[in-house]
């Protein structure tokens, strides 16, 4: 047994299931649904249960509630140093170390939200910064963090360091 933990480690390992159907549409309106009404009471709940009345599975909304605003950030700030670990904490403080070049709904968002940017963006790249794609990528910590430090000045933009970060799961 000392031997075979020794090799494979006893860390929790992350298991990712696989994107399945559709994914490409239910990420465009998944867009639809999050850009509106960003500031209503119960502003999450209300999301989830439109996305599961659109037909979208309950894992996937909350994938797609969990991981879209991070792919919006990257796509606002495609300069910054982004970092391709996150942590996922569960139940008990424990936490599982995943990467998003890994997980299968990240490529998958990323990937479709490269198009939306490249289409919708490709003659105006300043109104990334406005309309619905803040309103999304306002629901990231990633985006806090840059706000934060673009109203203080301090670091500049261009030696903001971003460290992991920690999604919340039950």
């Amino acid at each position: 047994m000392g031997i075979l933990k020794n090799i494979f480690g006893n860390k929790p390992k992350l298991f990712l299931l696989p994107v399945q159907g559709d994914f490409e549409k239910k990420i465009n309106l998944a867009i639809t649904i999050m850009a509106t009404g960003t500031d209503q009471e119960n502003y999450y709940e209300k999301v989830i249960a439109e996305m599961i009345a659109n037909d979208i599975s309950e894992i996937d909304a909350n994938e797609l509630y969990t991981l879209l605003p991070t792919a919006f950030c990257r796509h606002i700030y495609p300069d910054l140093p982004w970092t391709d670990v996150y942590k996922e904490m569960h139940a008990g403080n424990k936490i599982i170390e995943g990467r998003f070049s890994k997980n299968p709904y990240f490529l998958a968002i990323y990937k479709t939200t490269t198009e939306f940017f490249n289409e919708y963006y490709k003659d105006d790249s300043t109104i990334k910064h406005t309309d619905s794609t803040v309103k999304i990528a306002a629901l990231s910590a990633e985006l806090k963090l840059i706000s934060t430090c673009l109203e203080k000045g301090d670091p500049p933009i261009e030696q903001i360091a971003l460290n992991p970060i920690y999604i919340l799961r039950d």
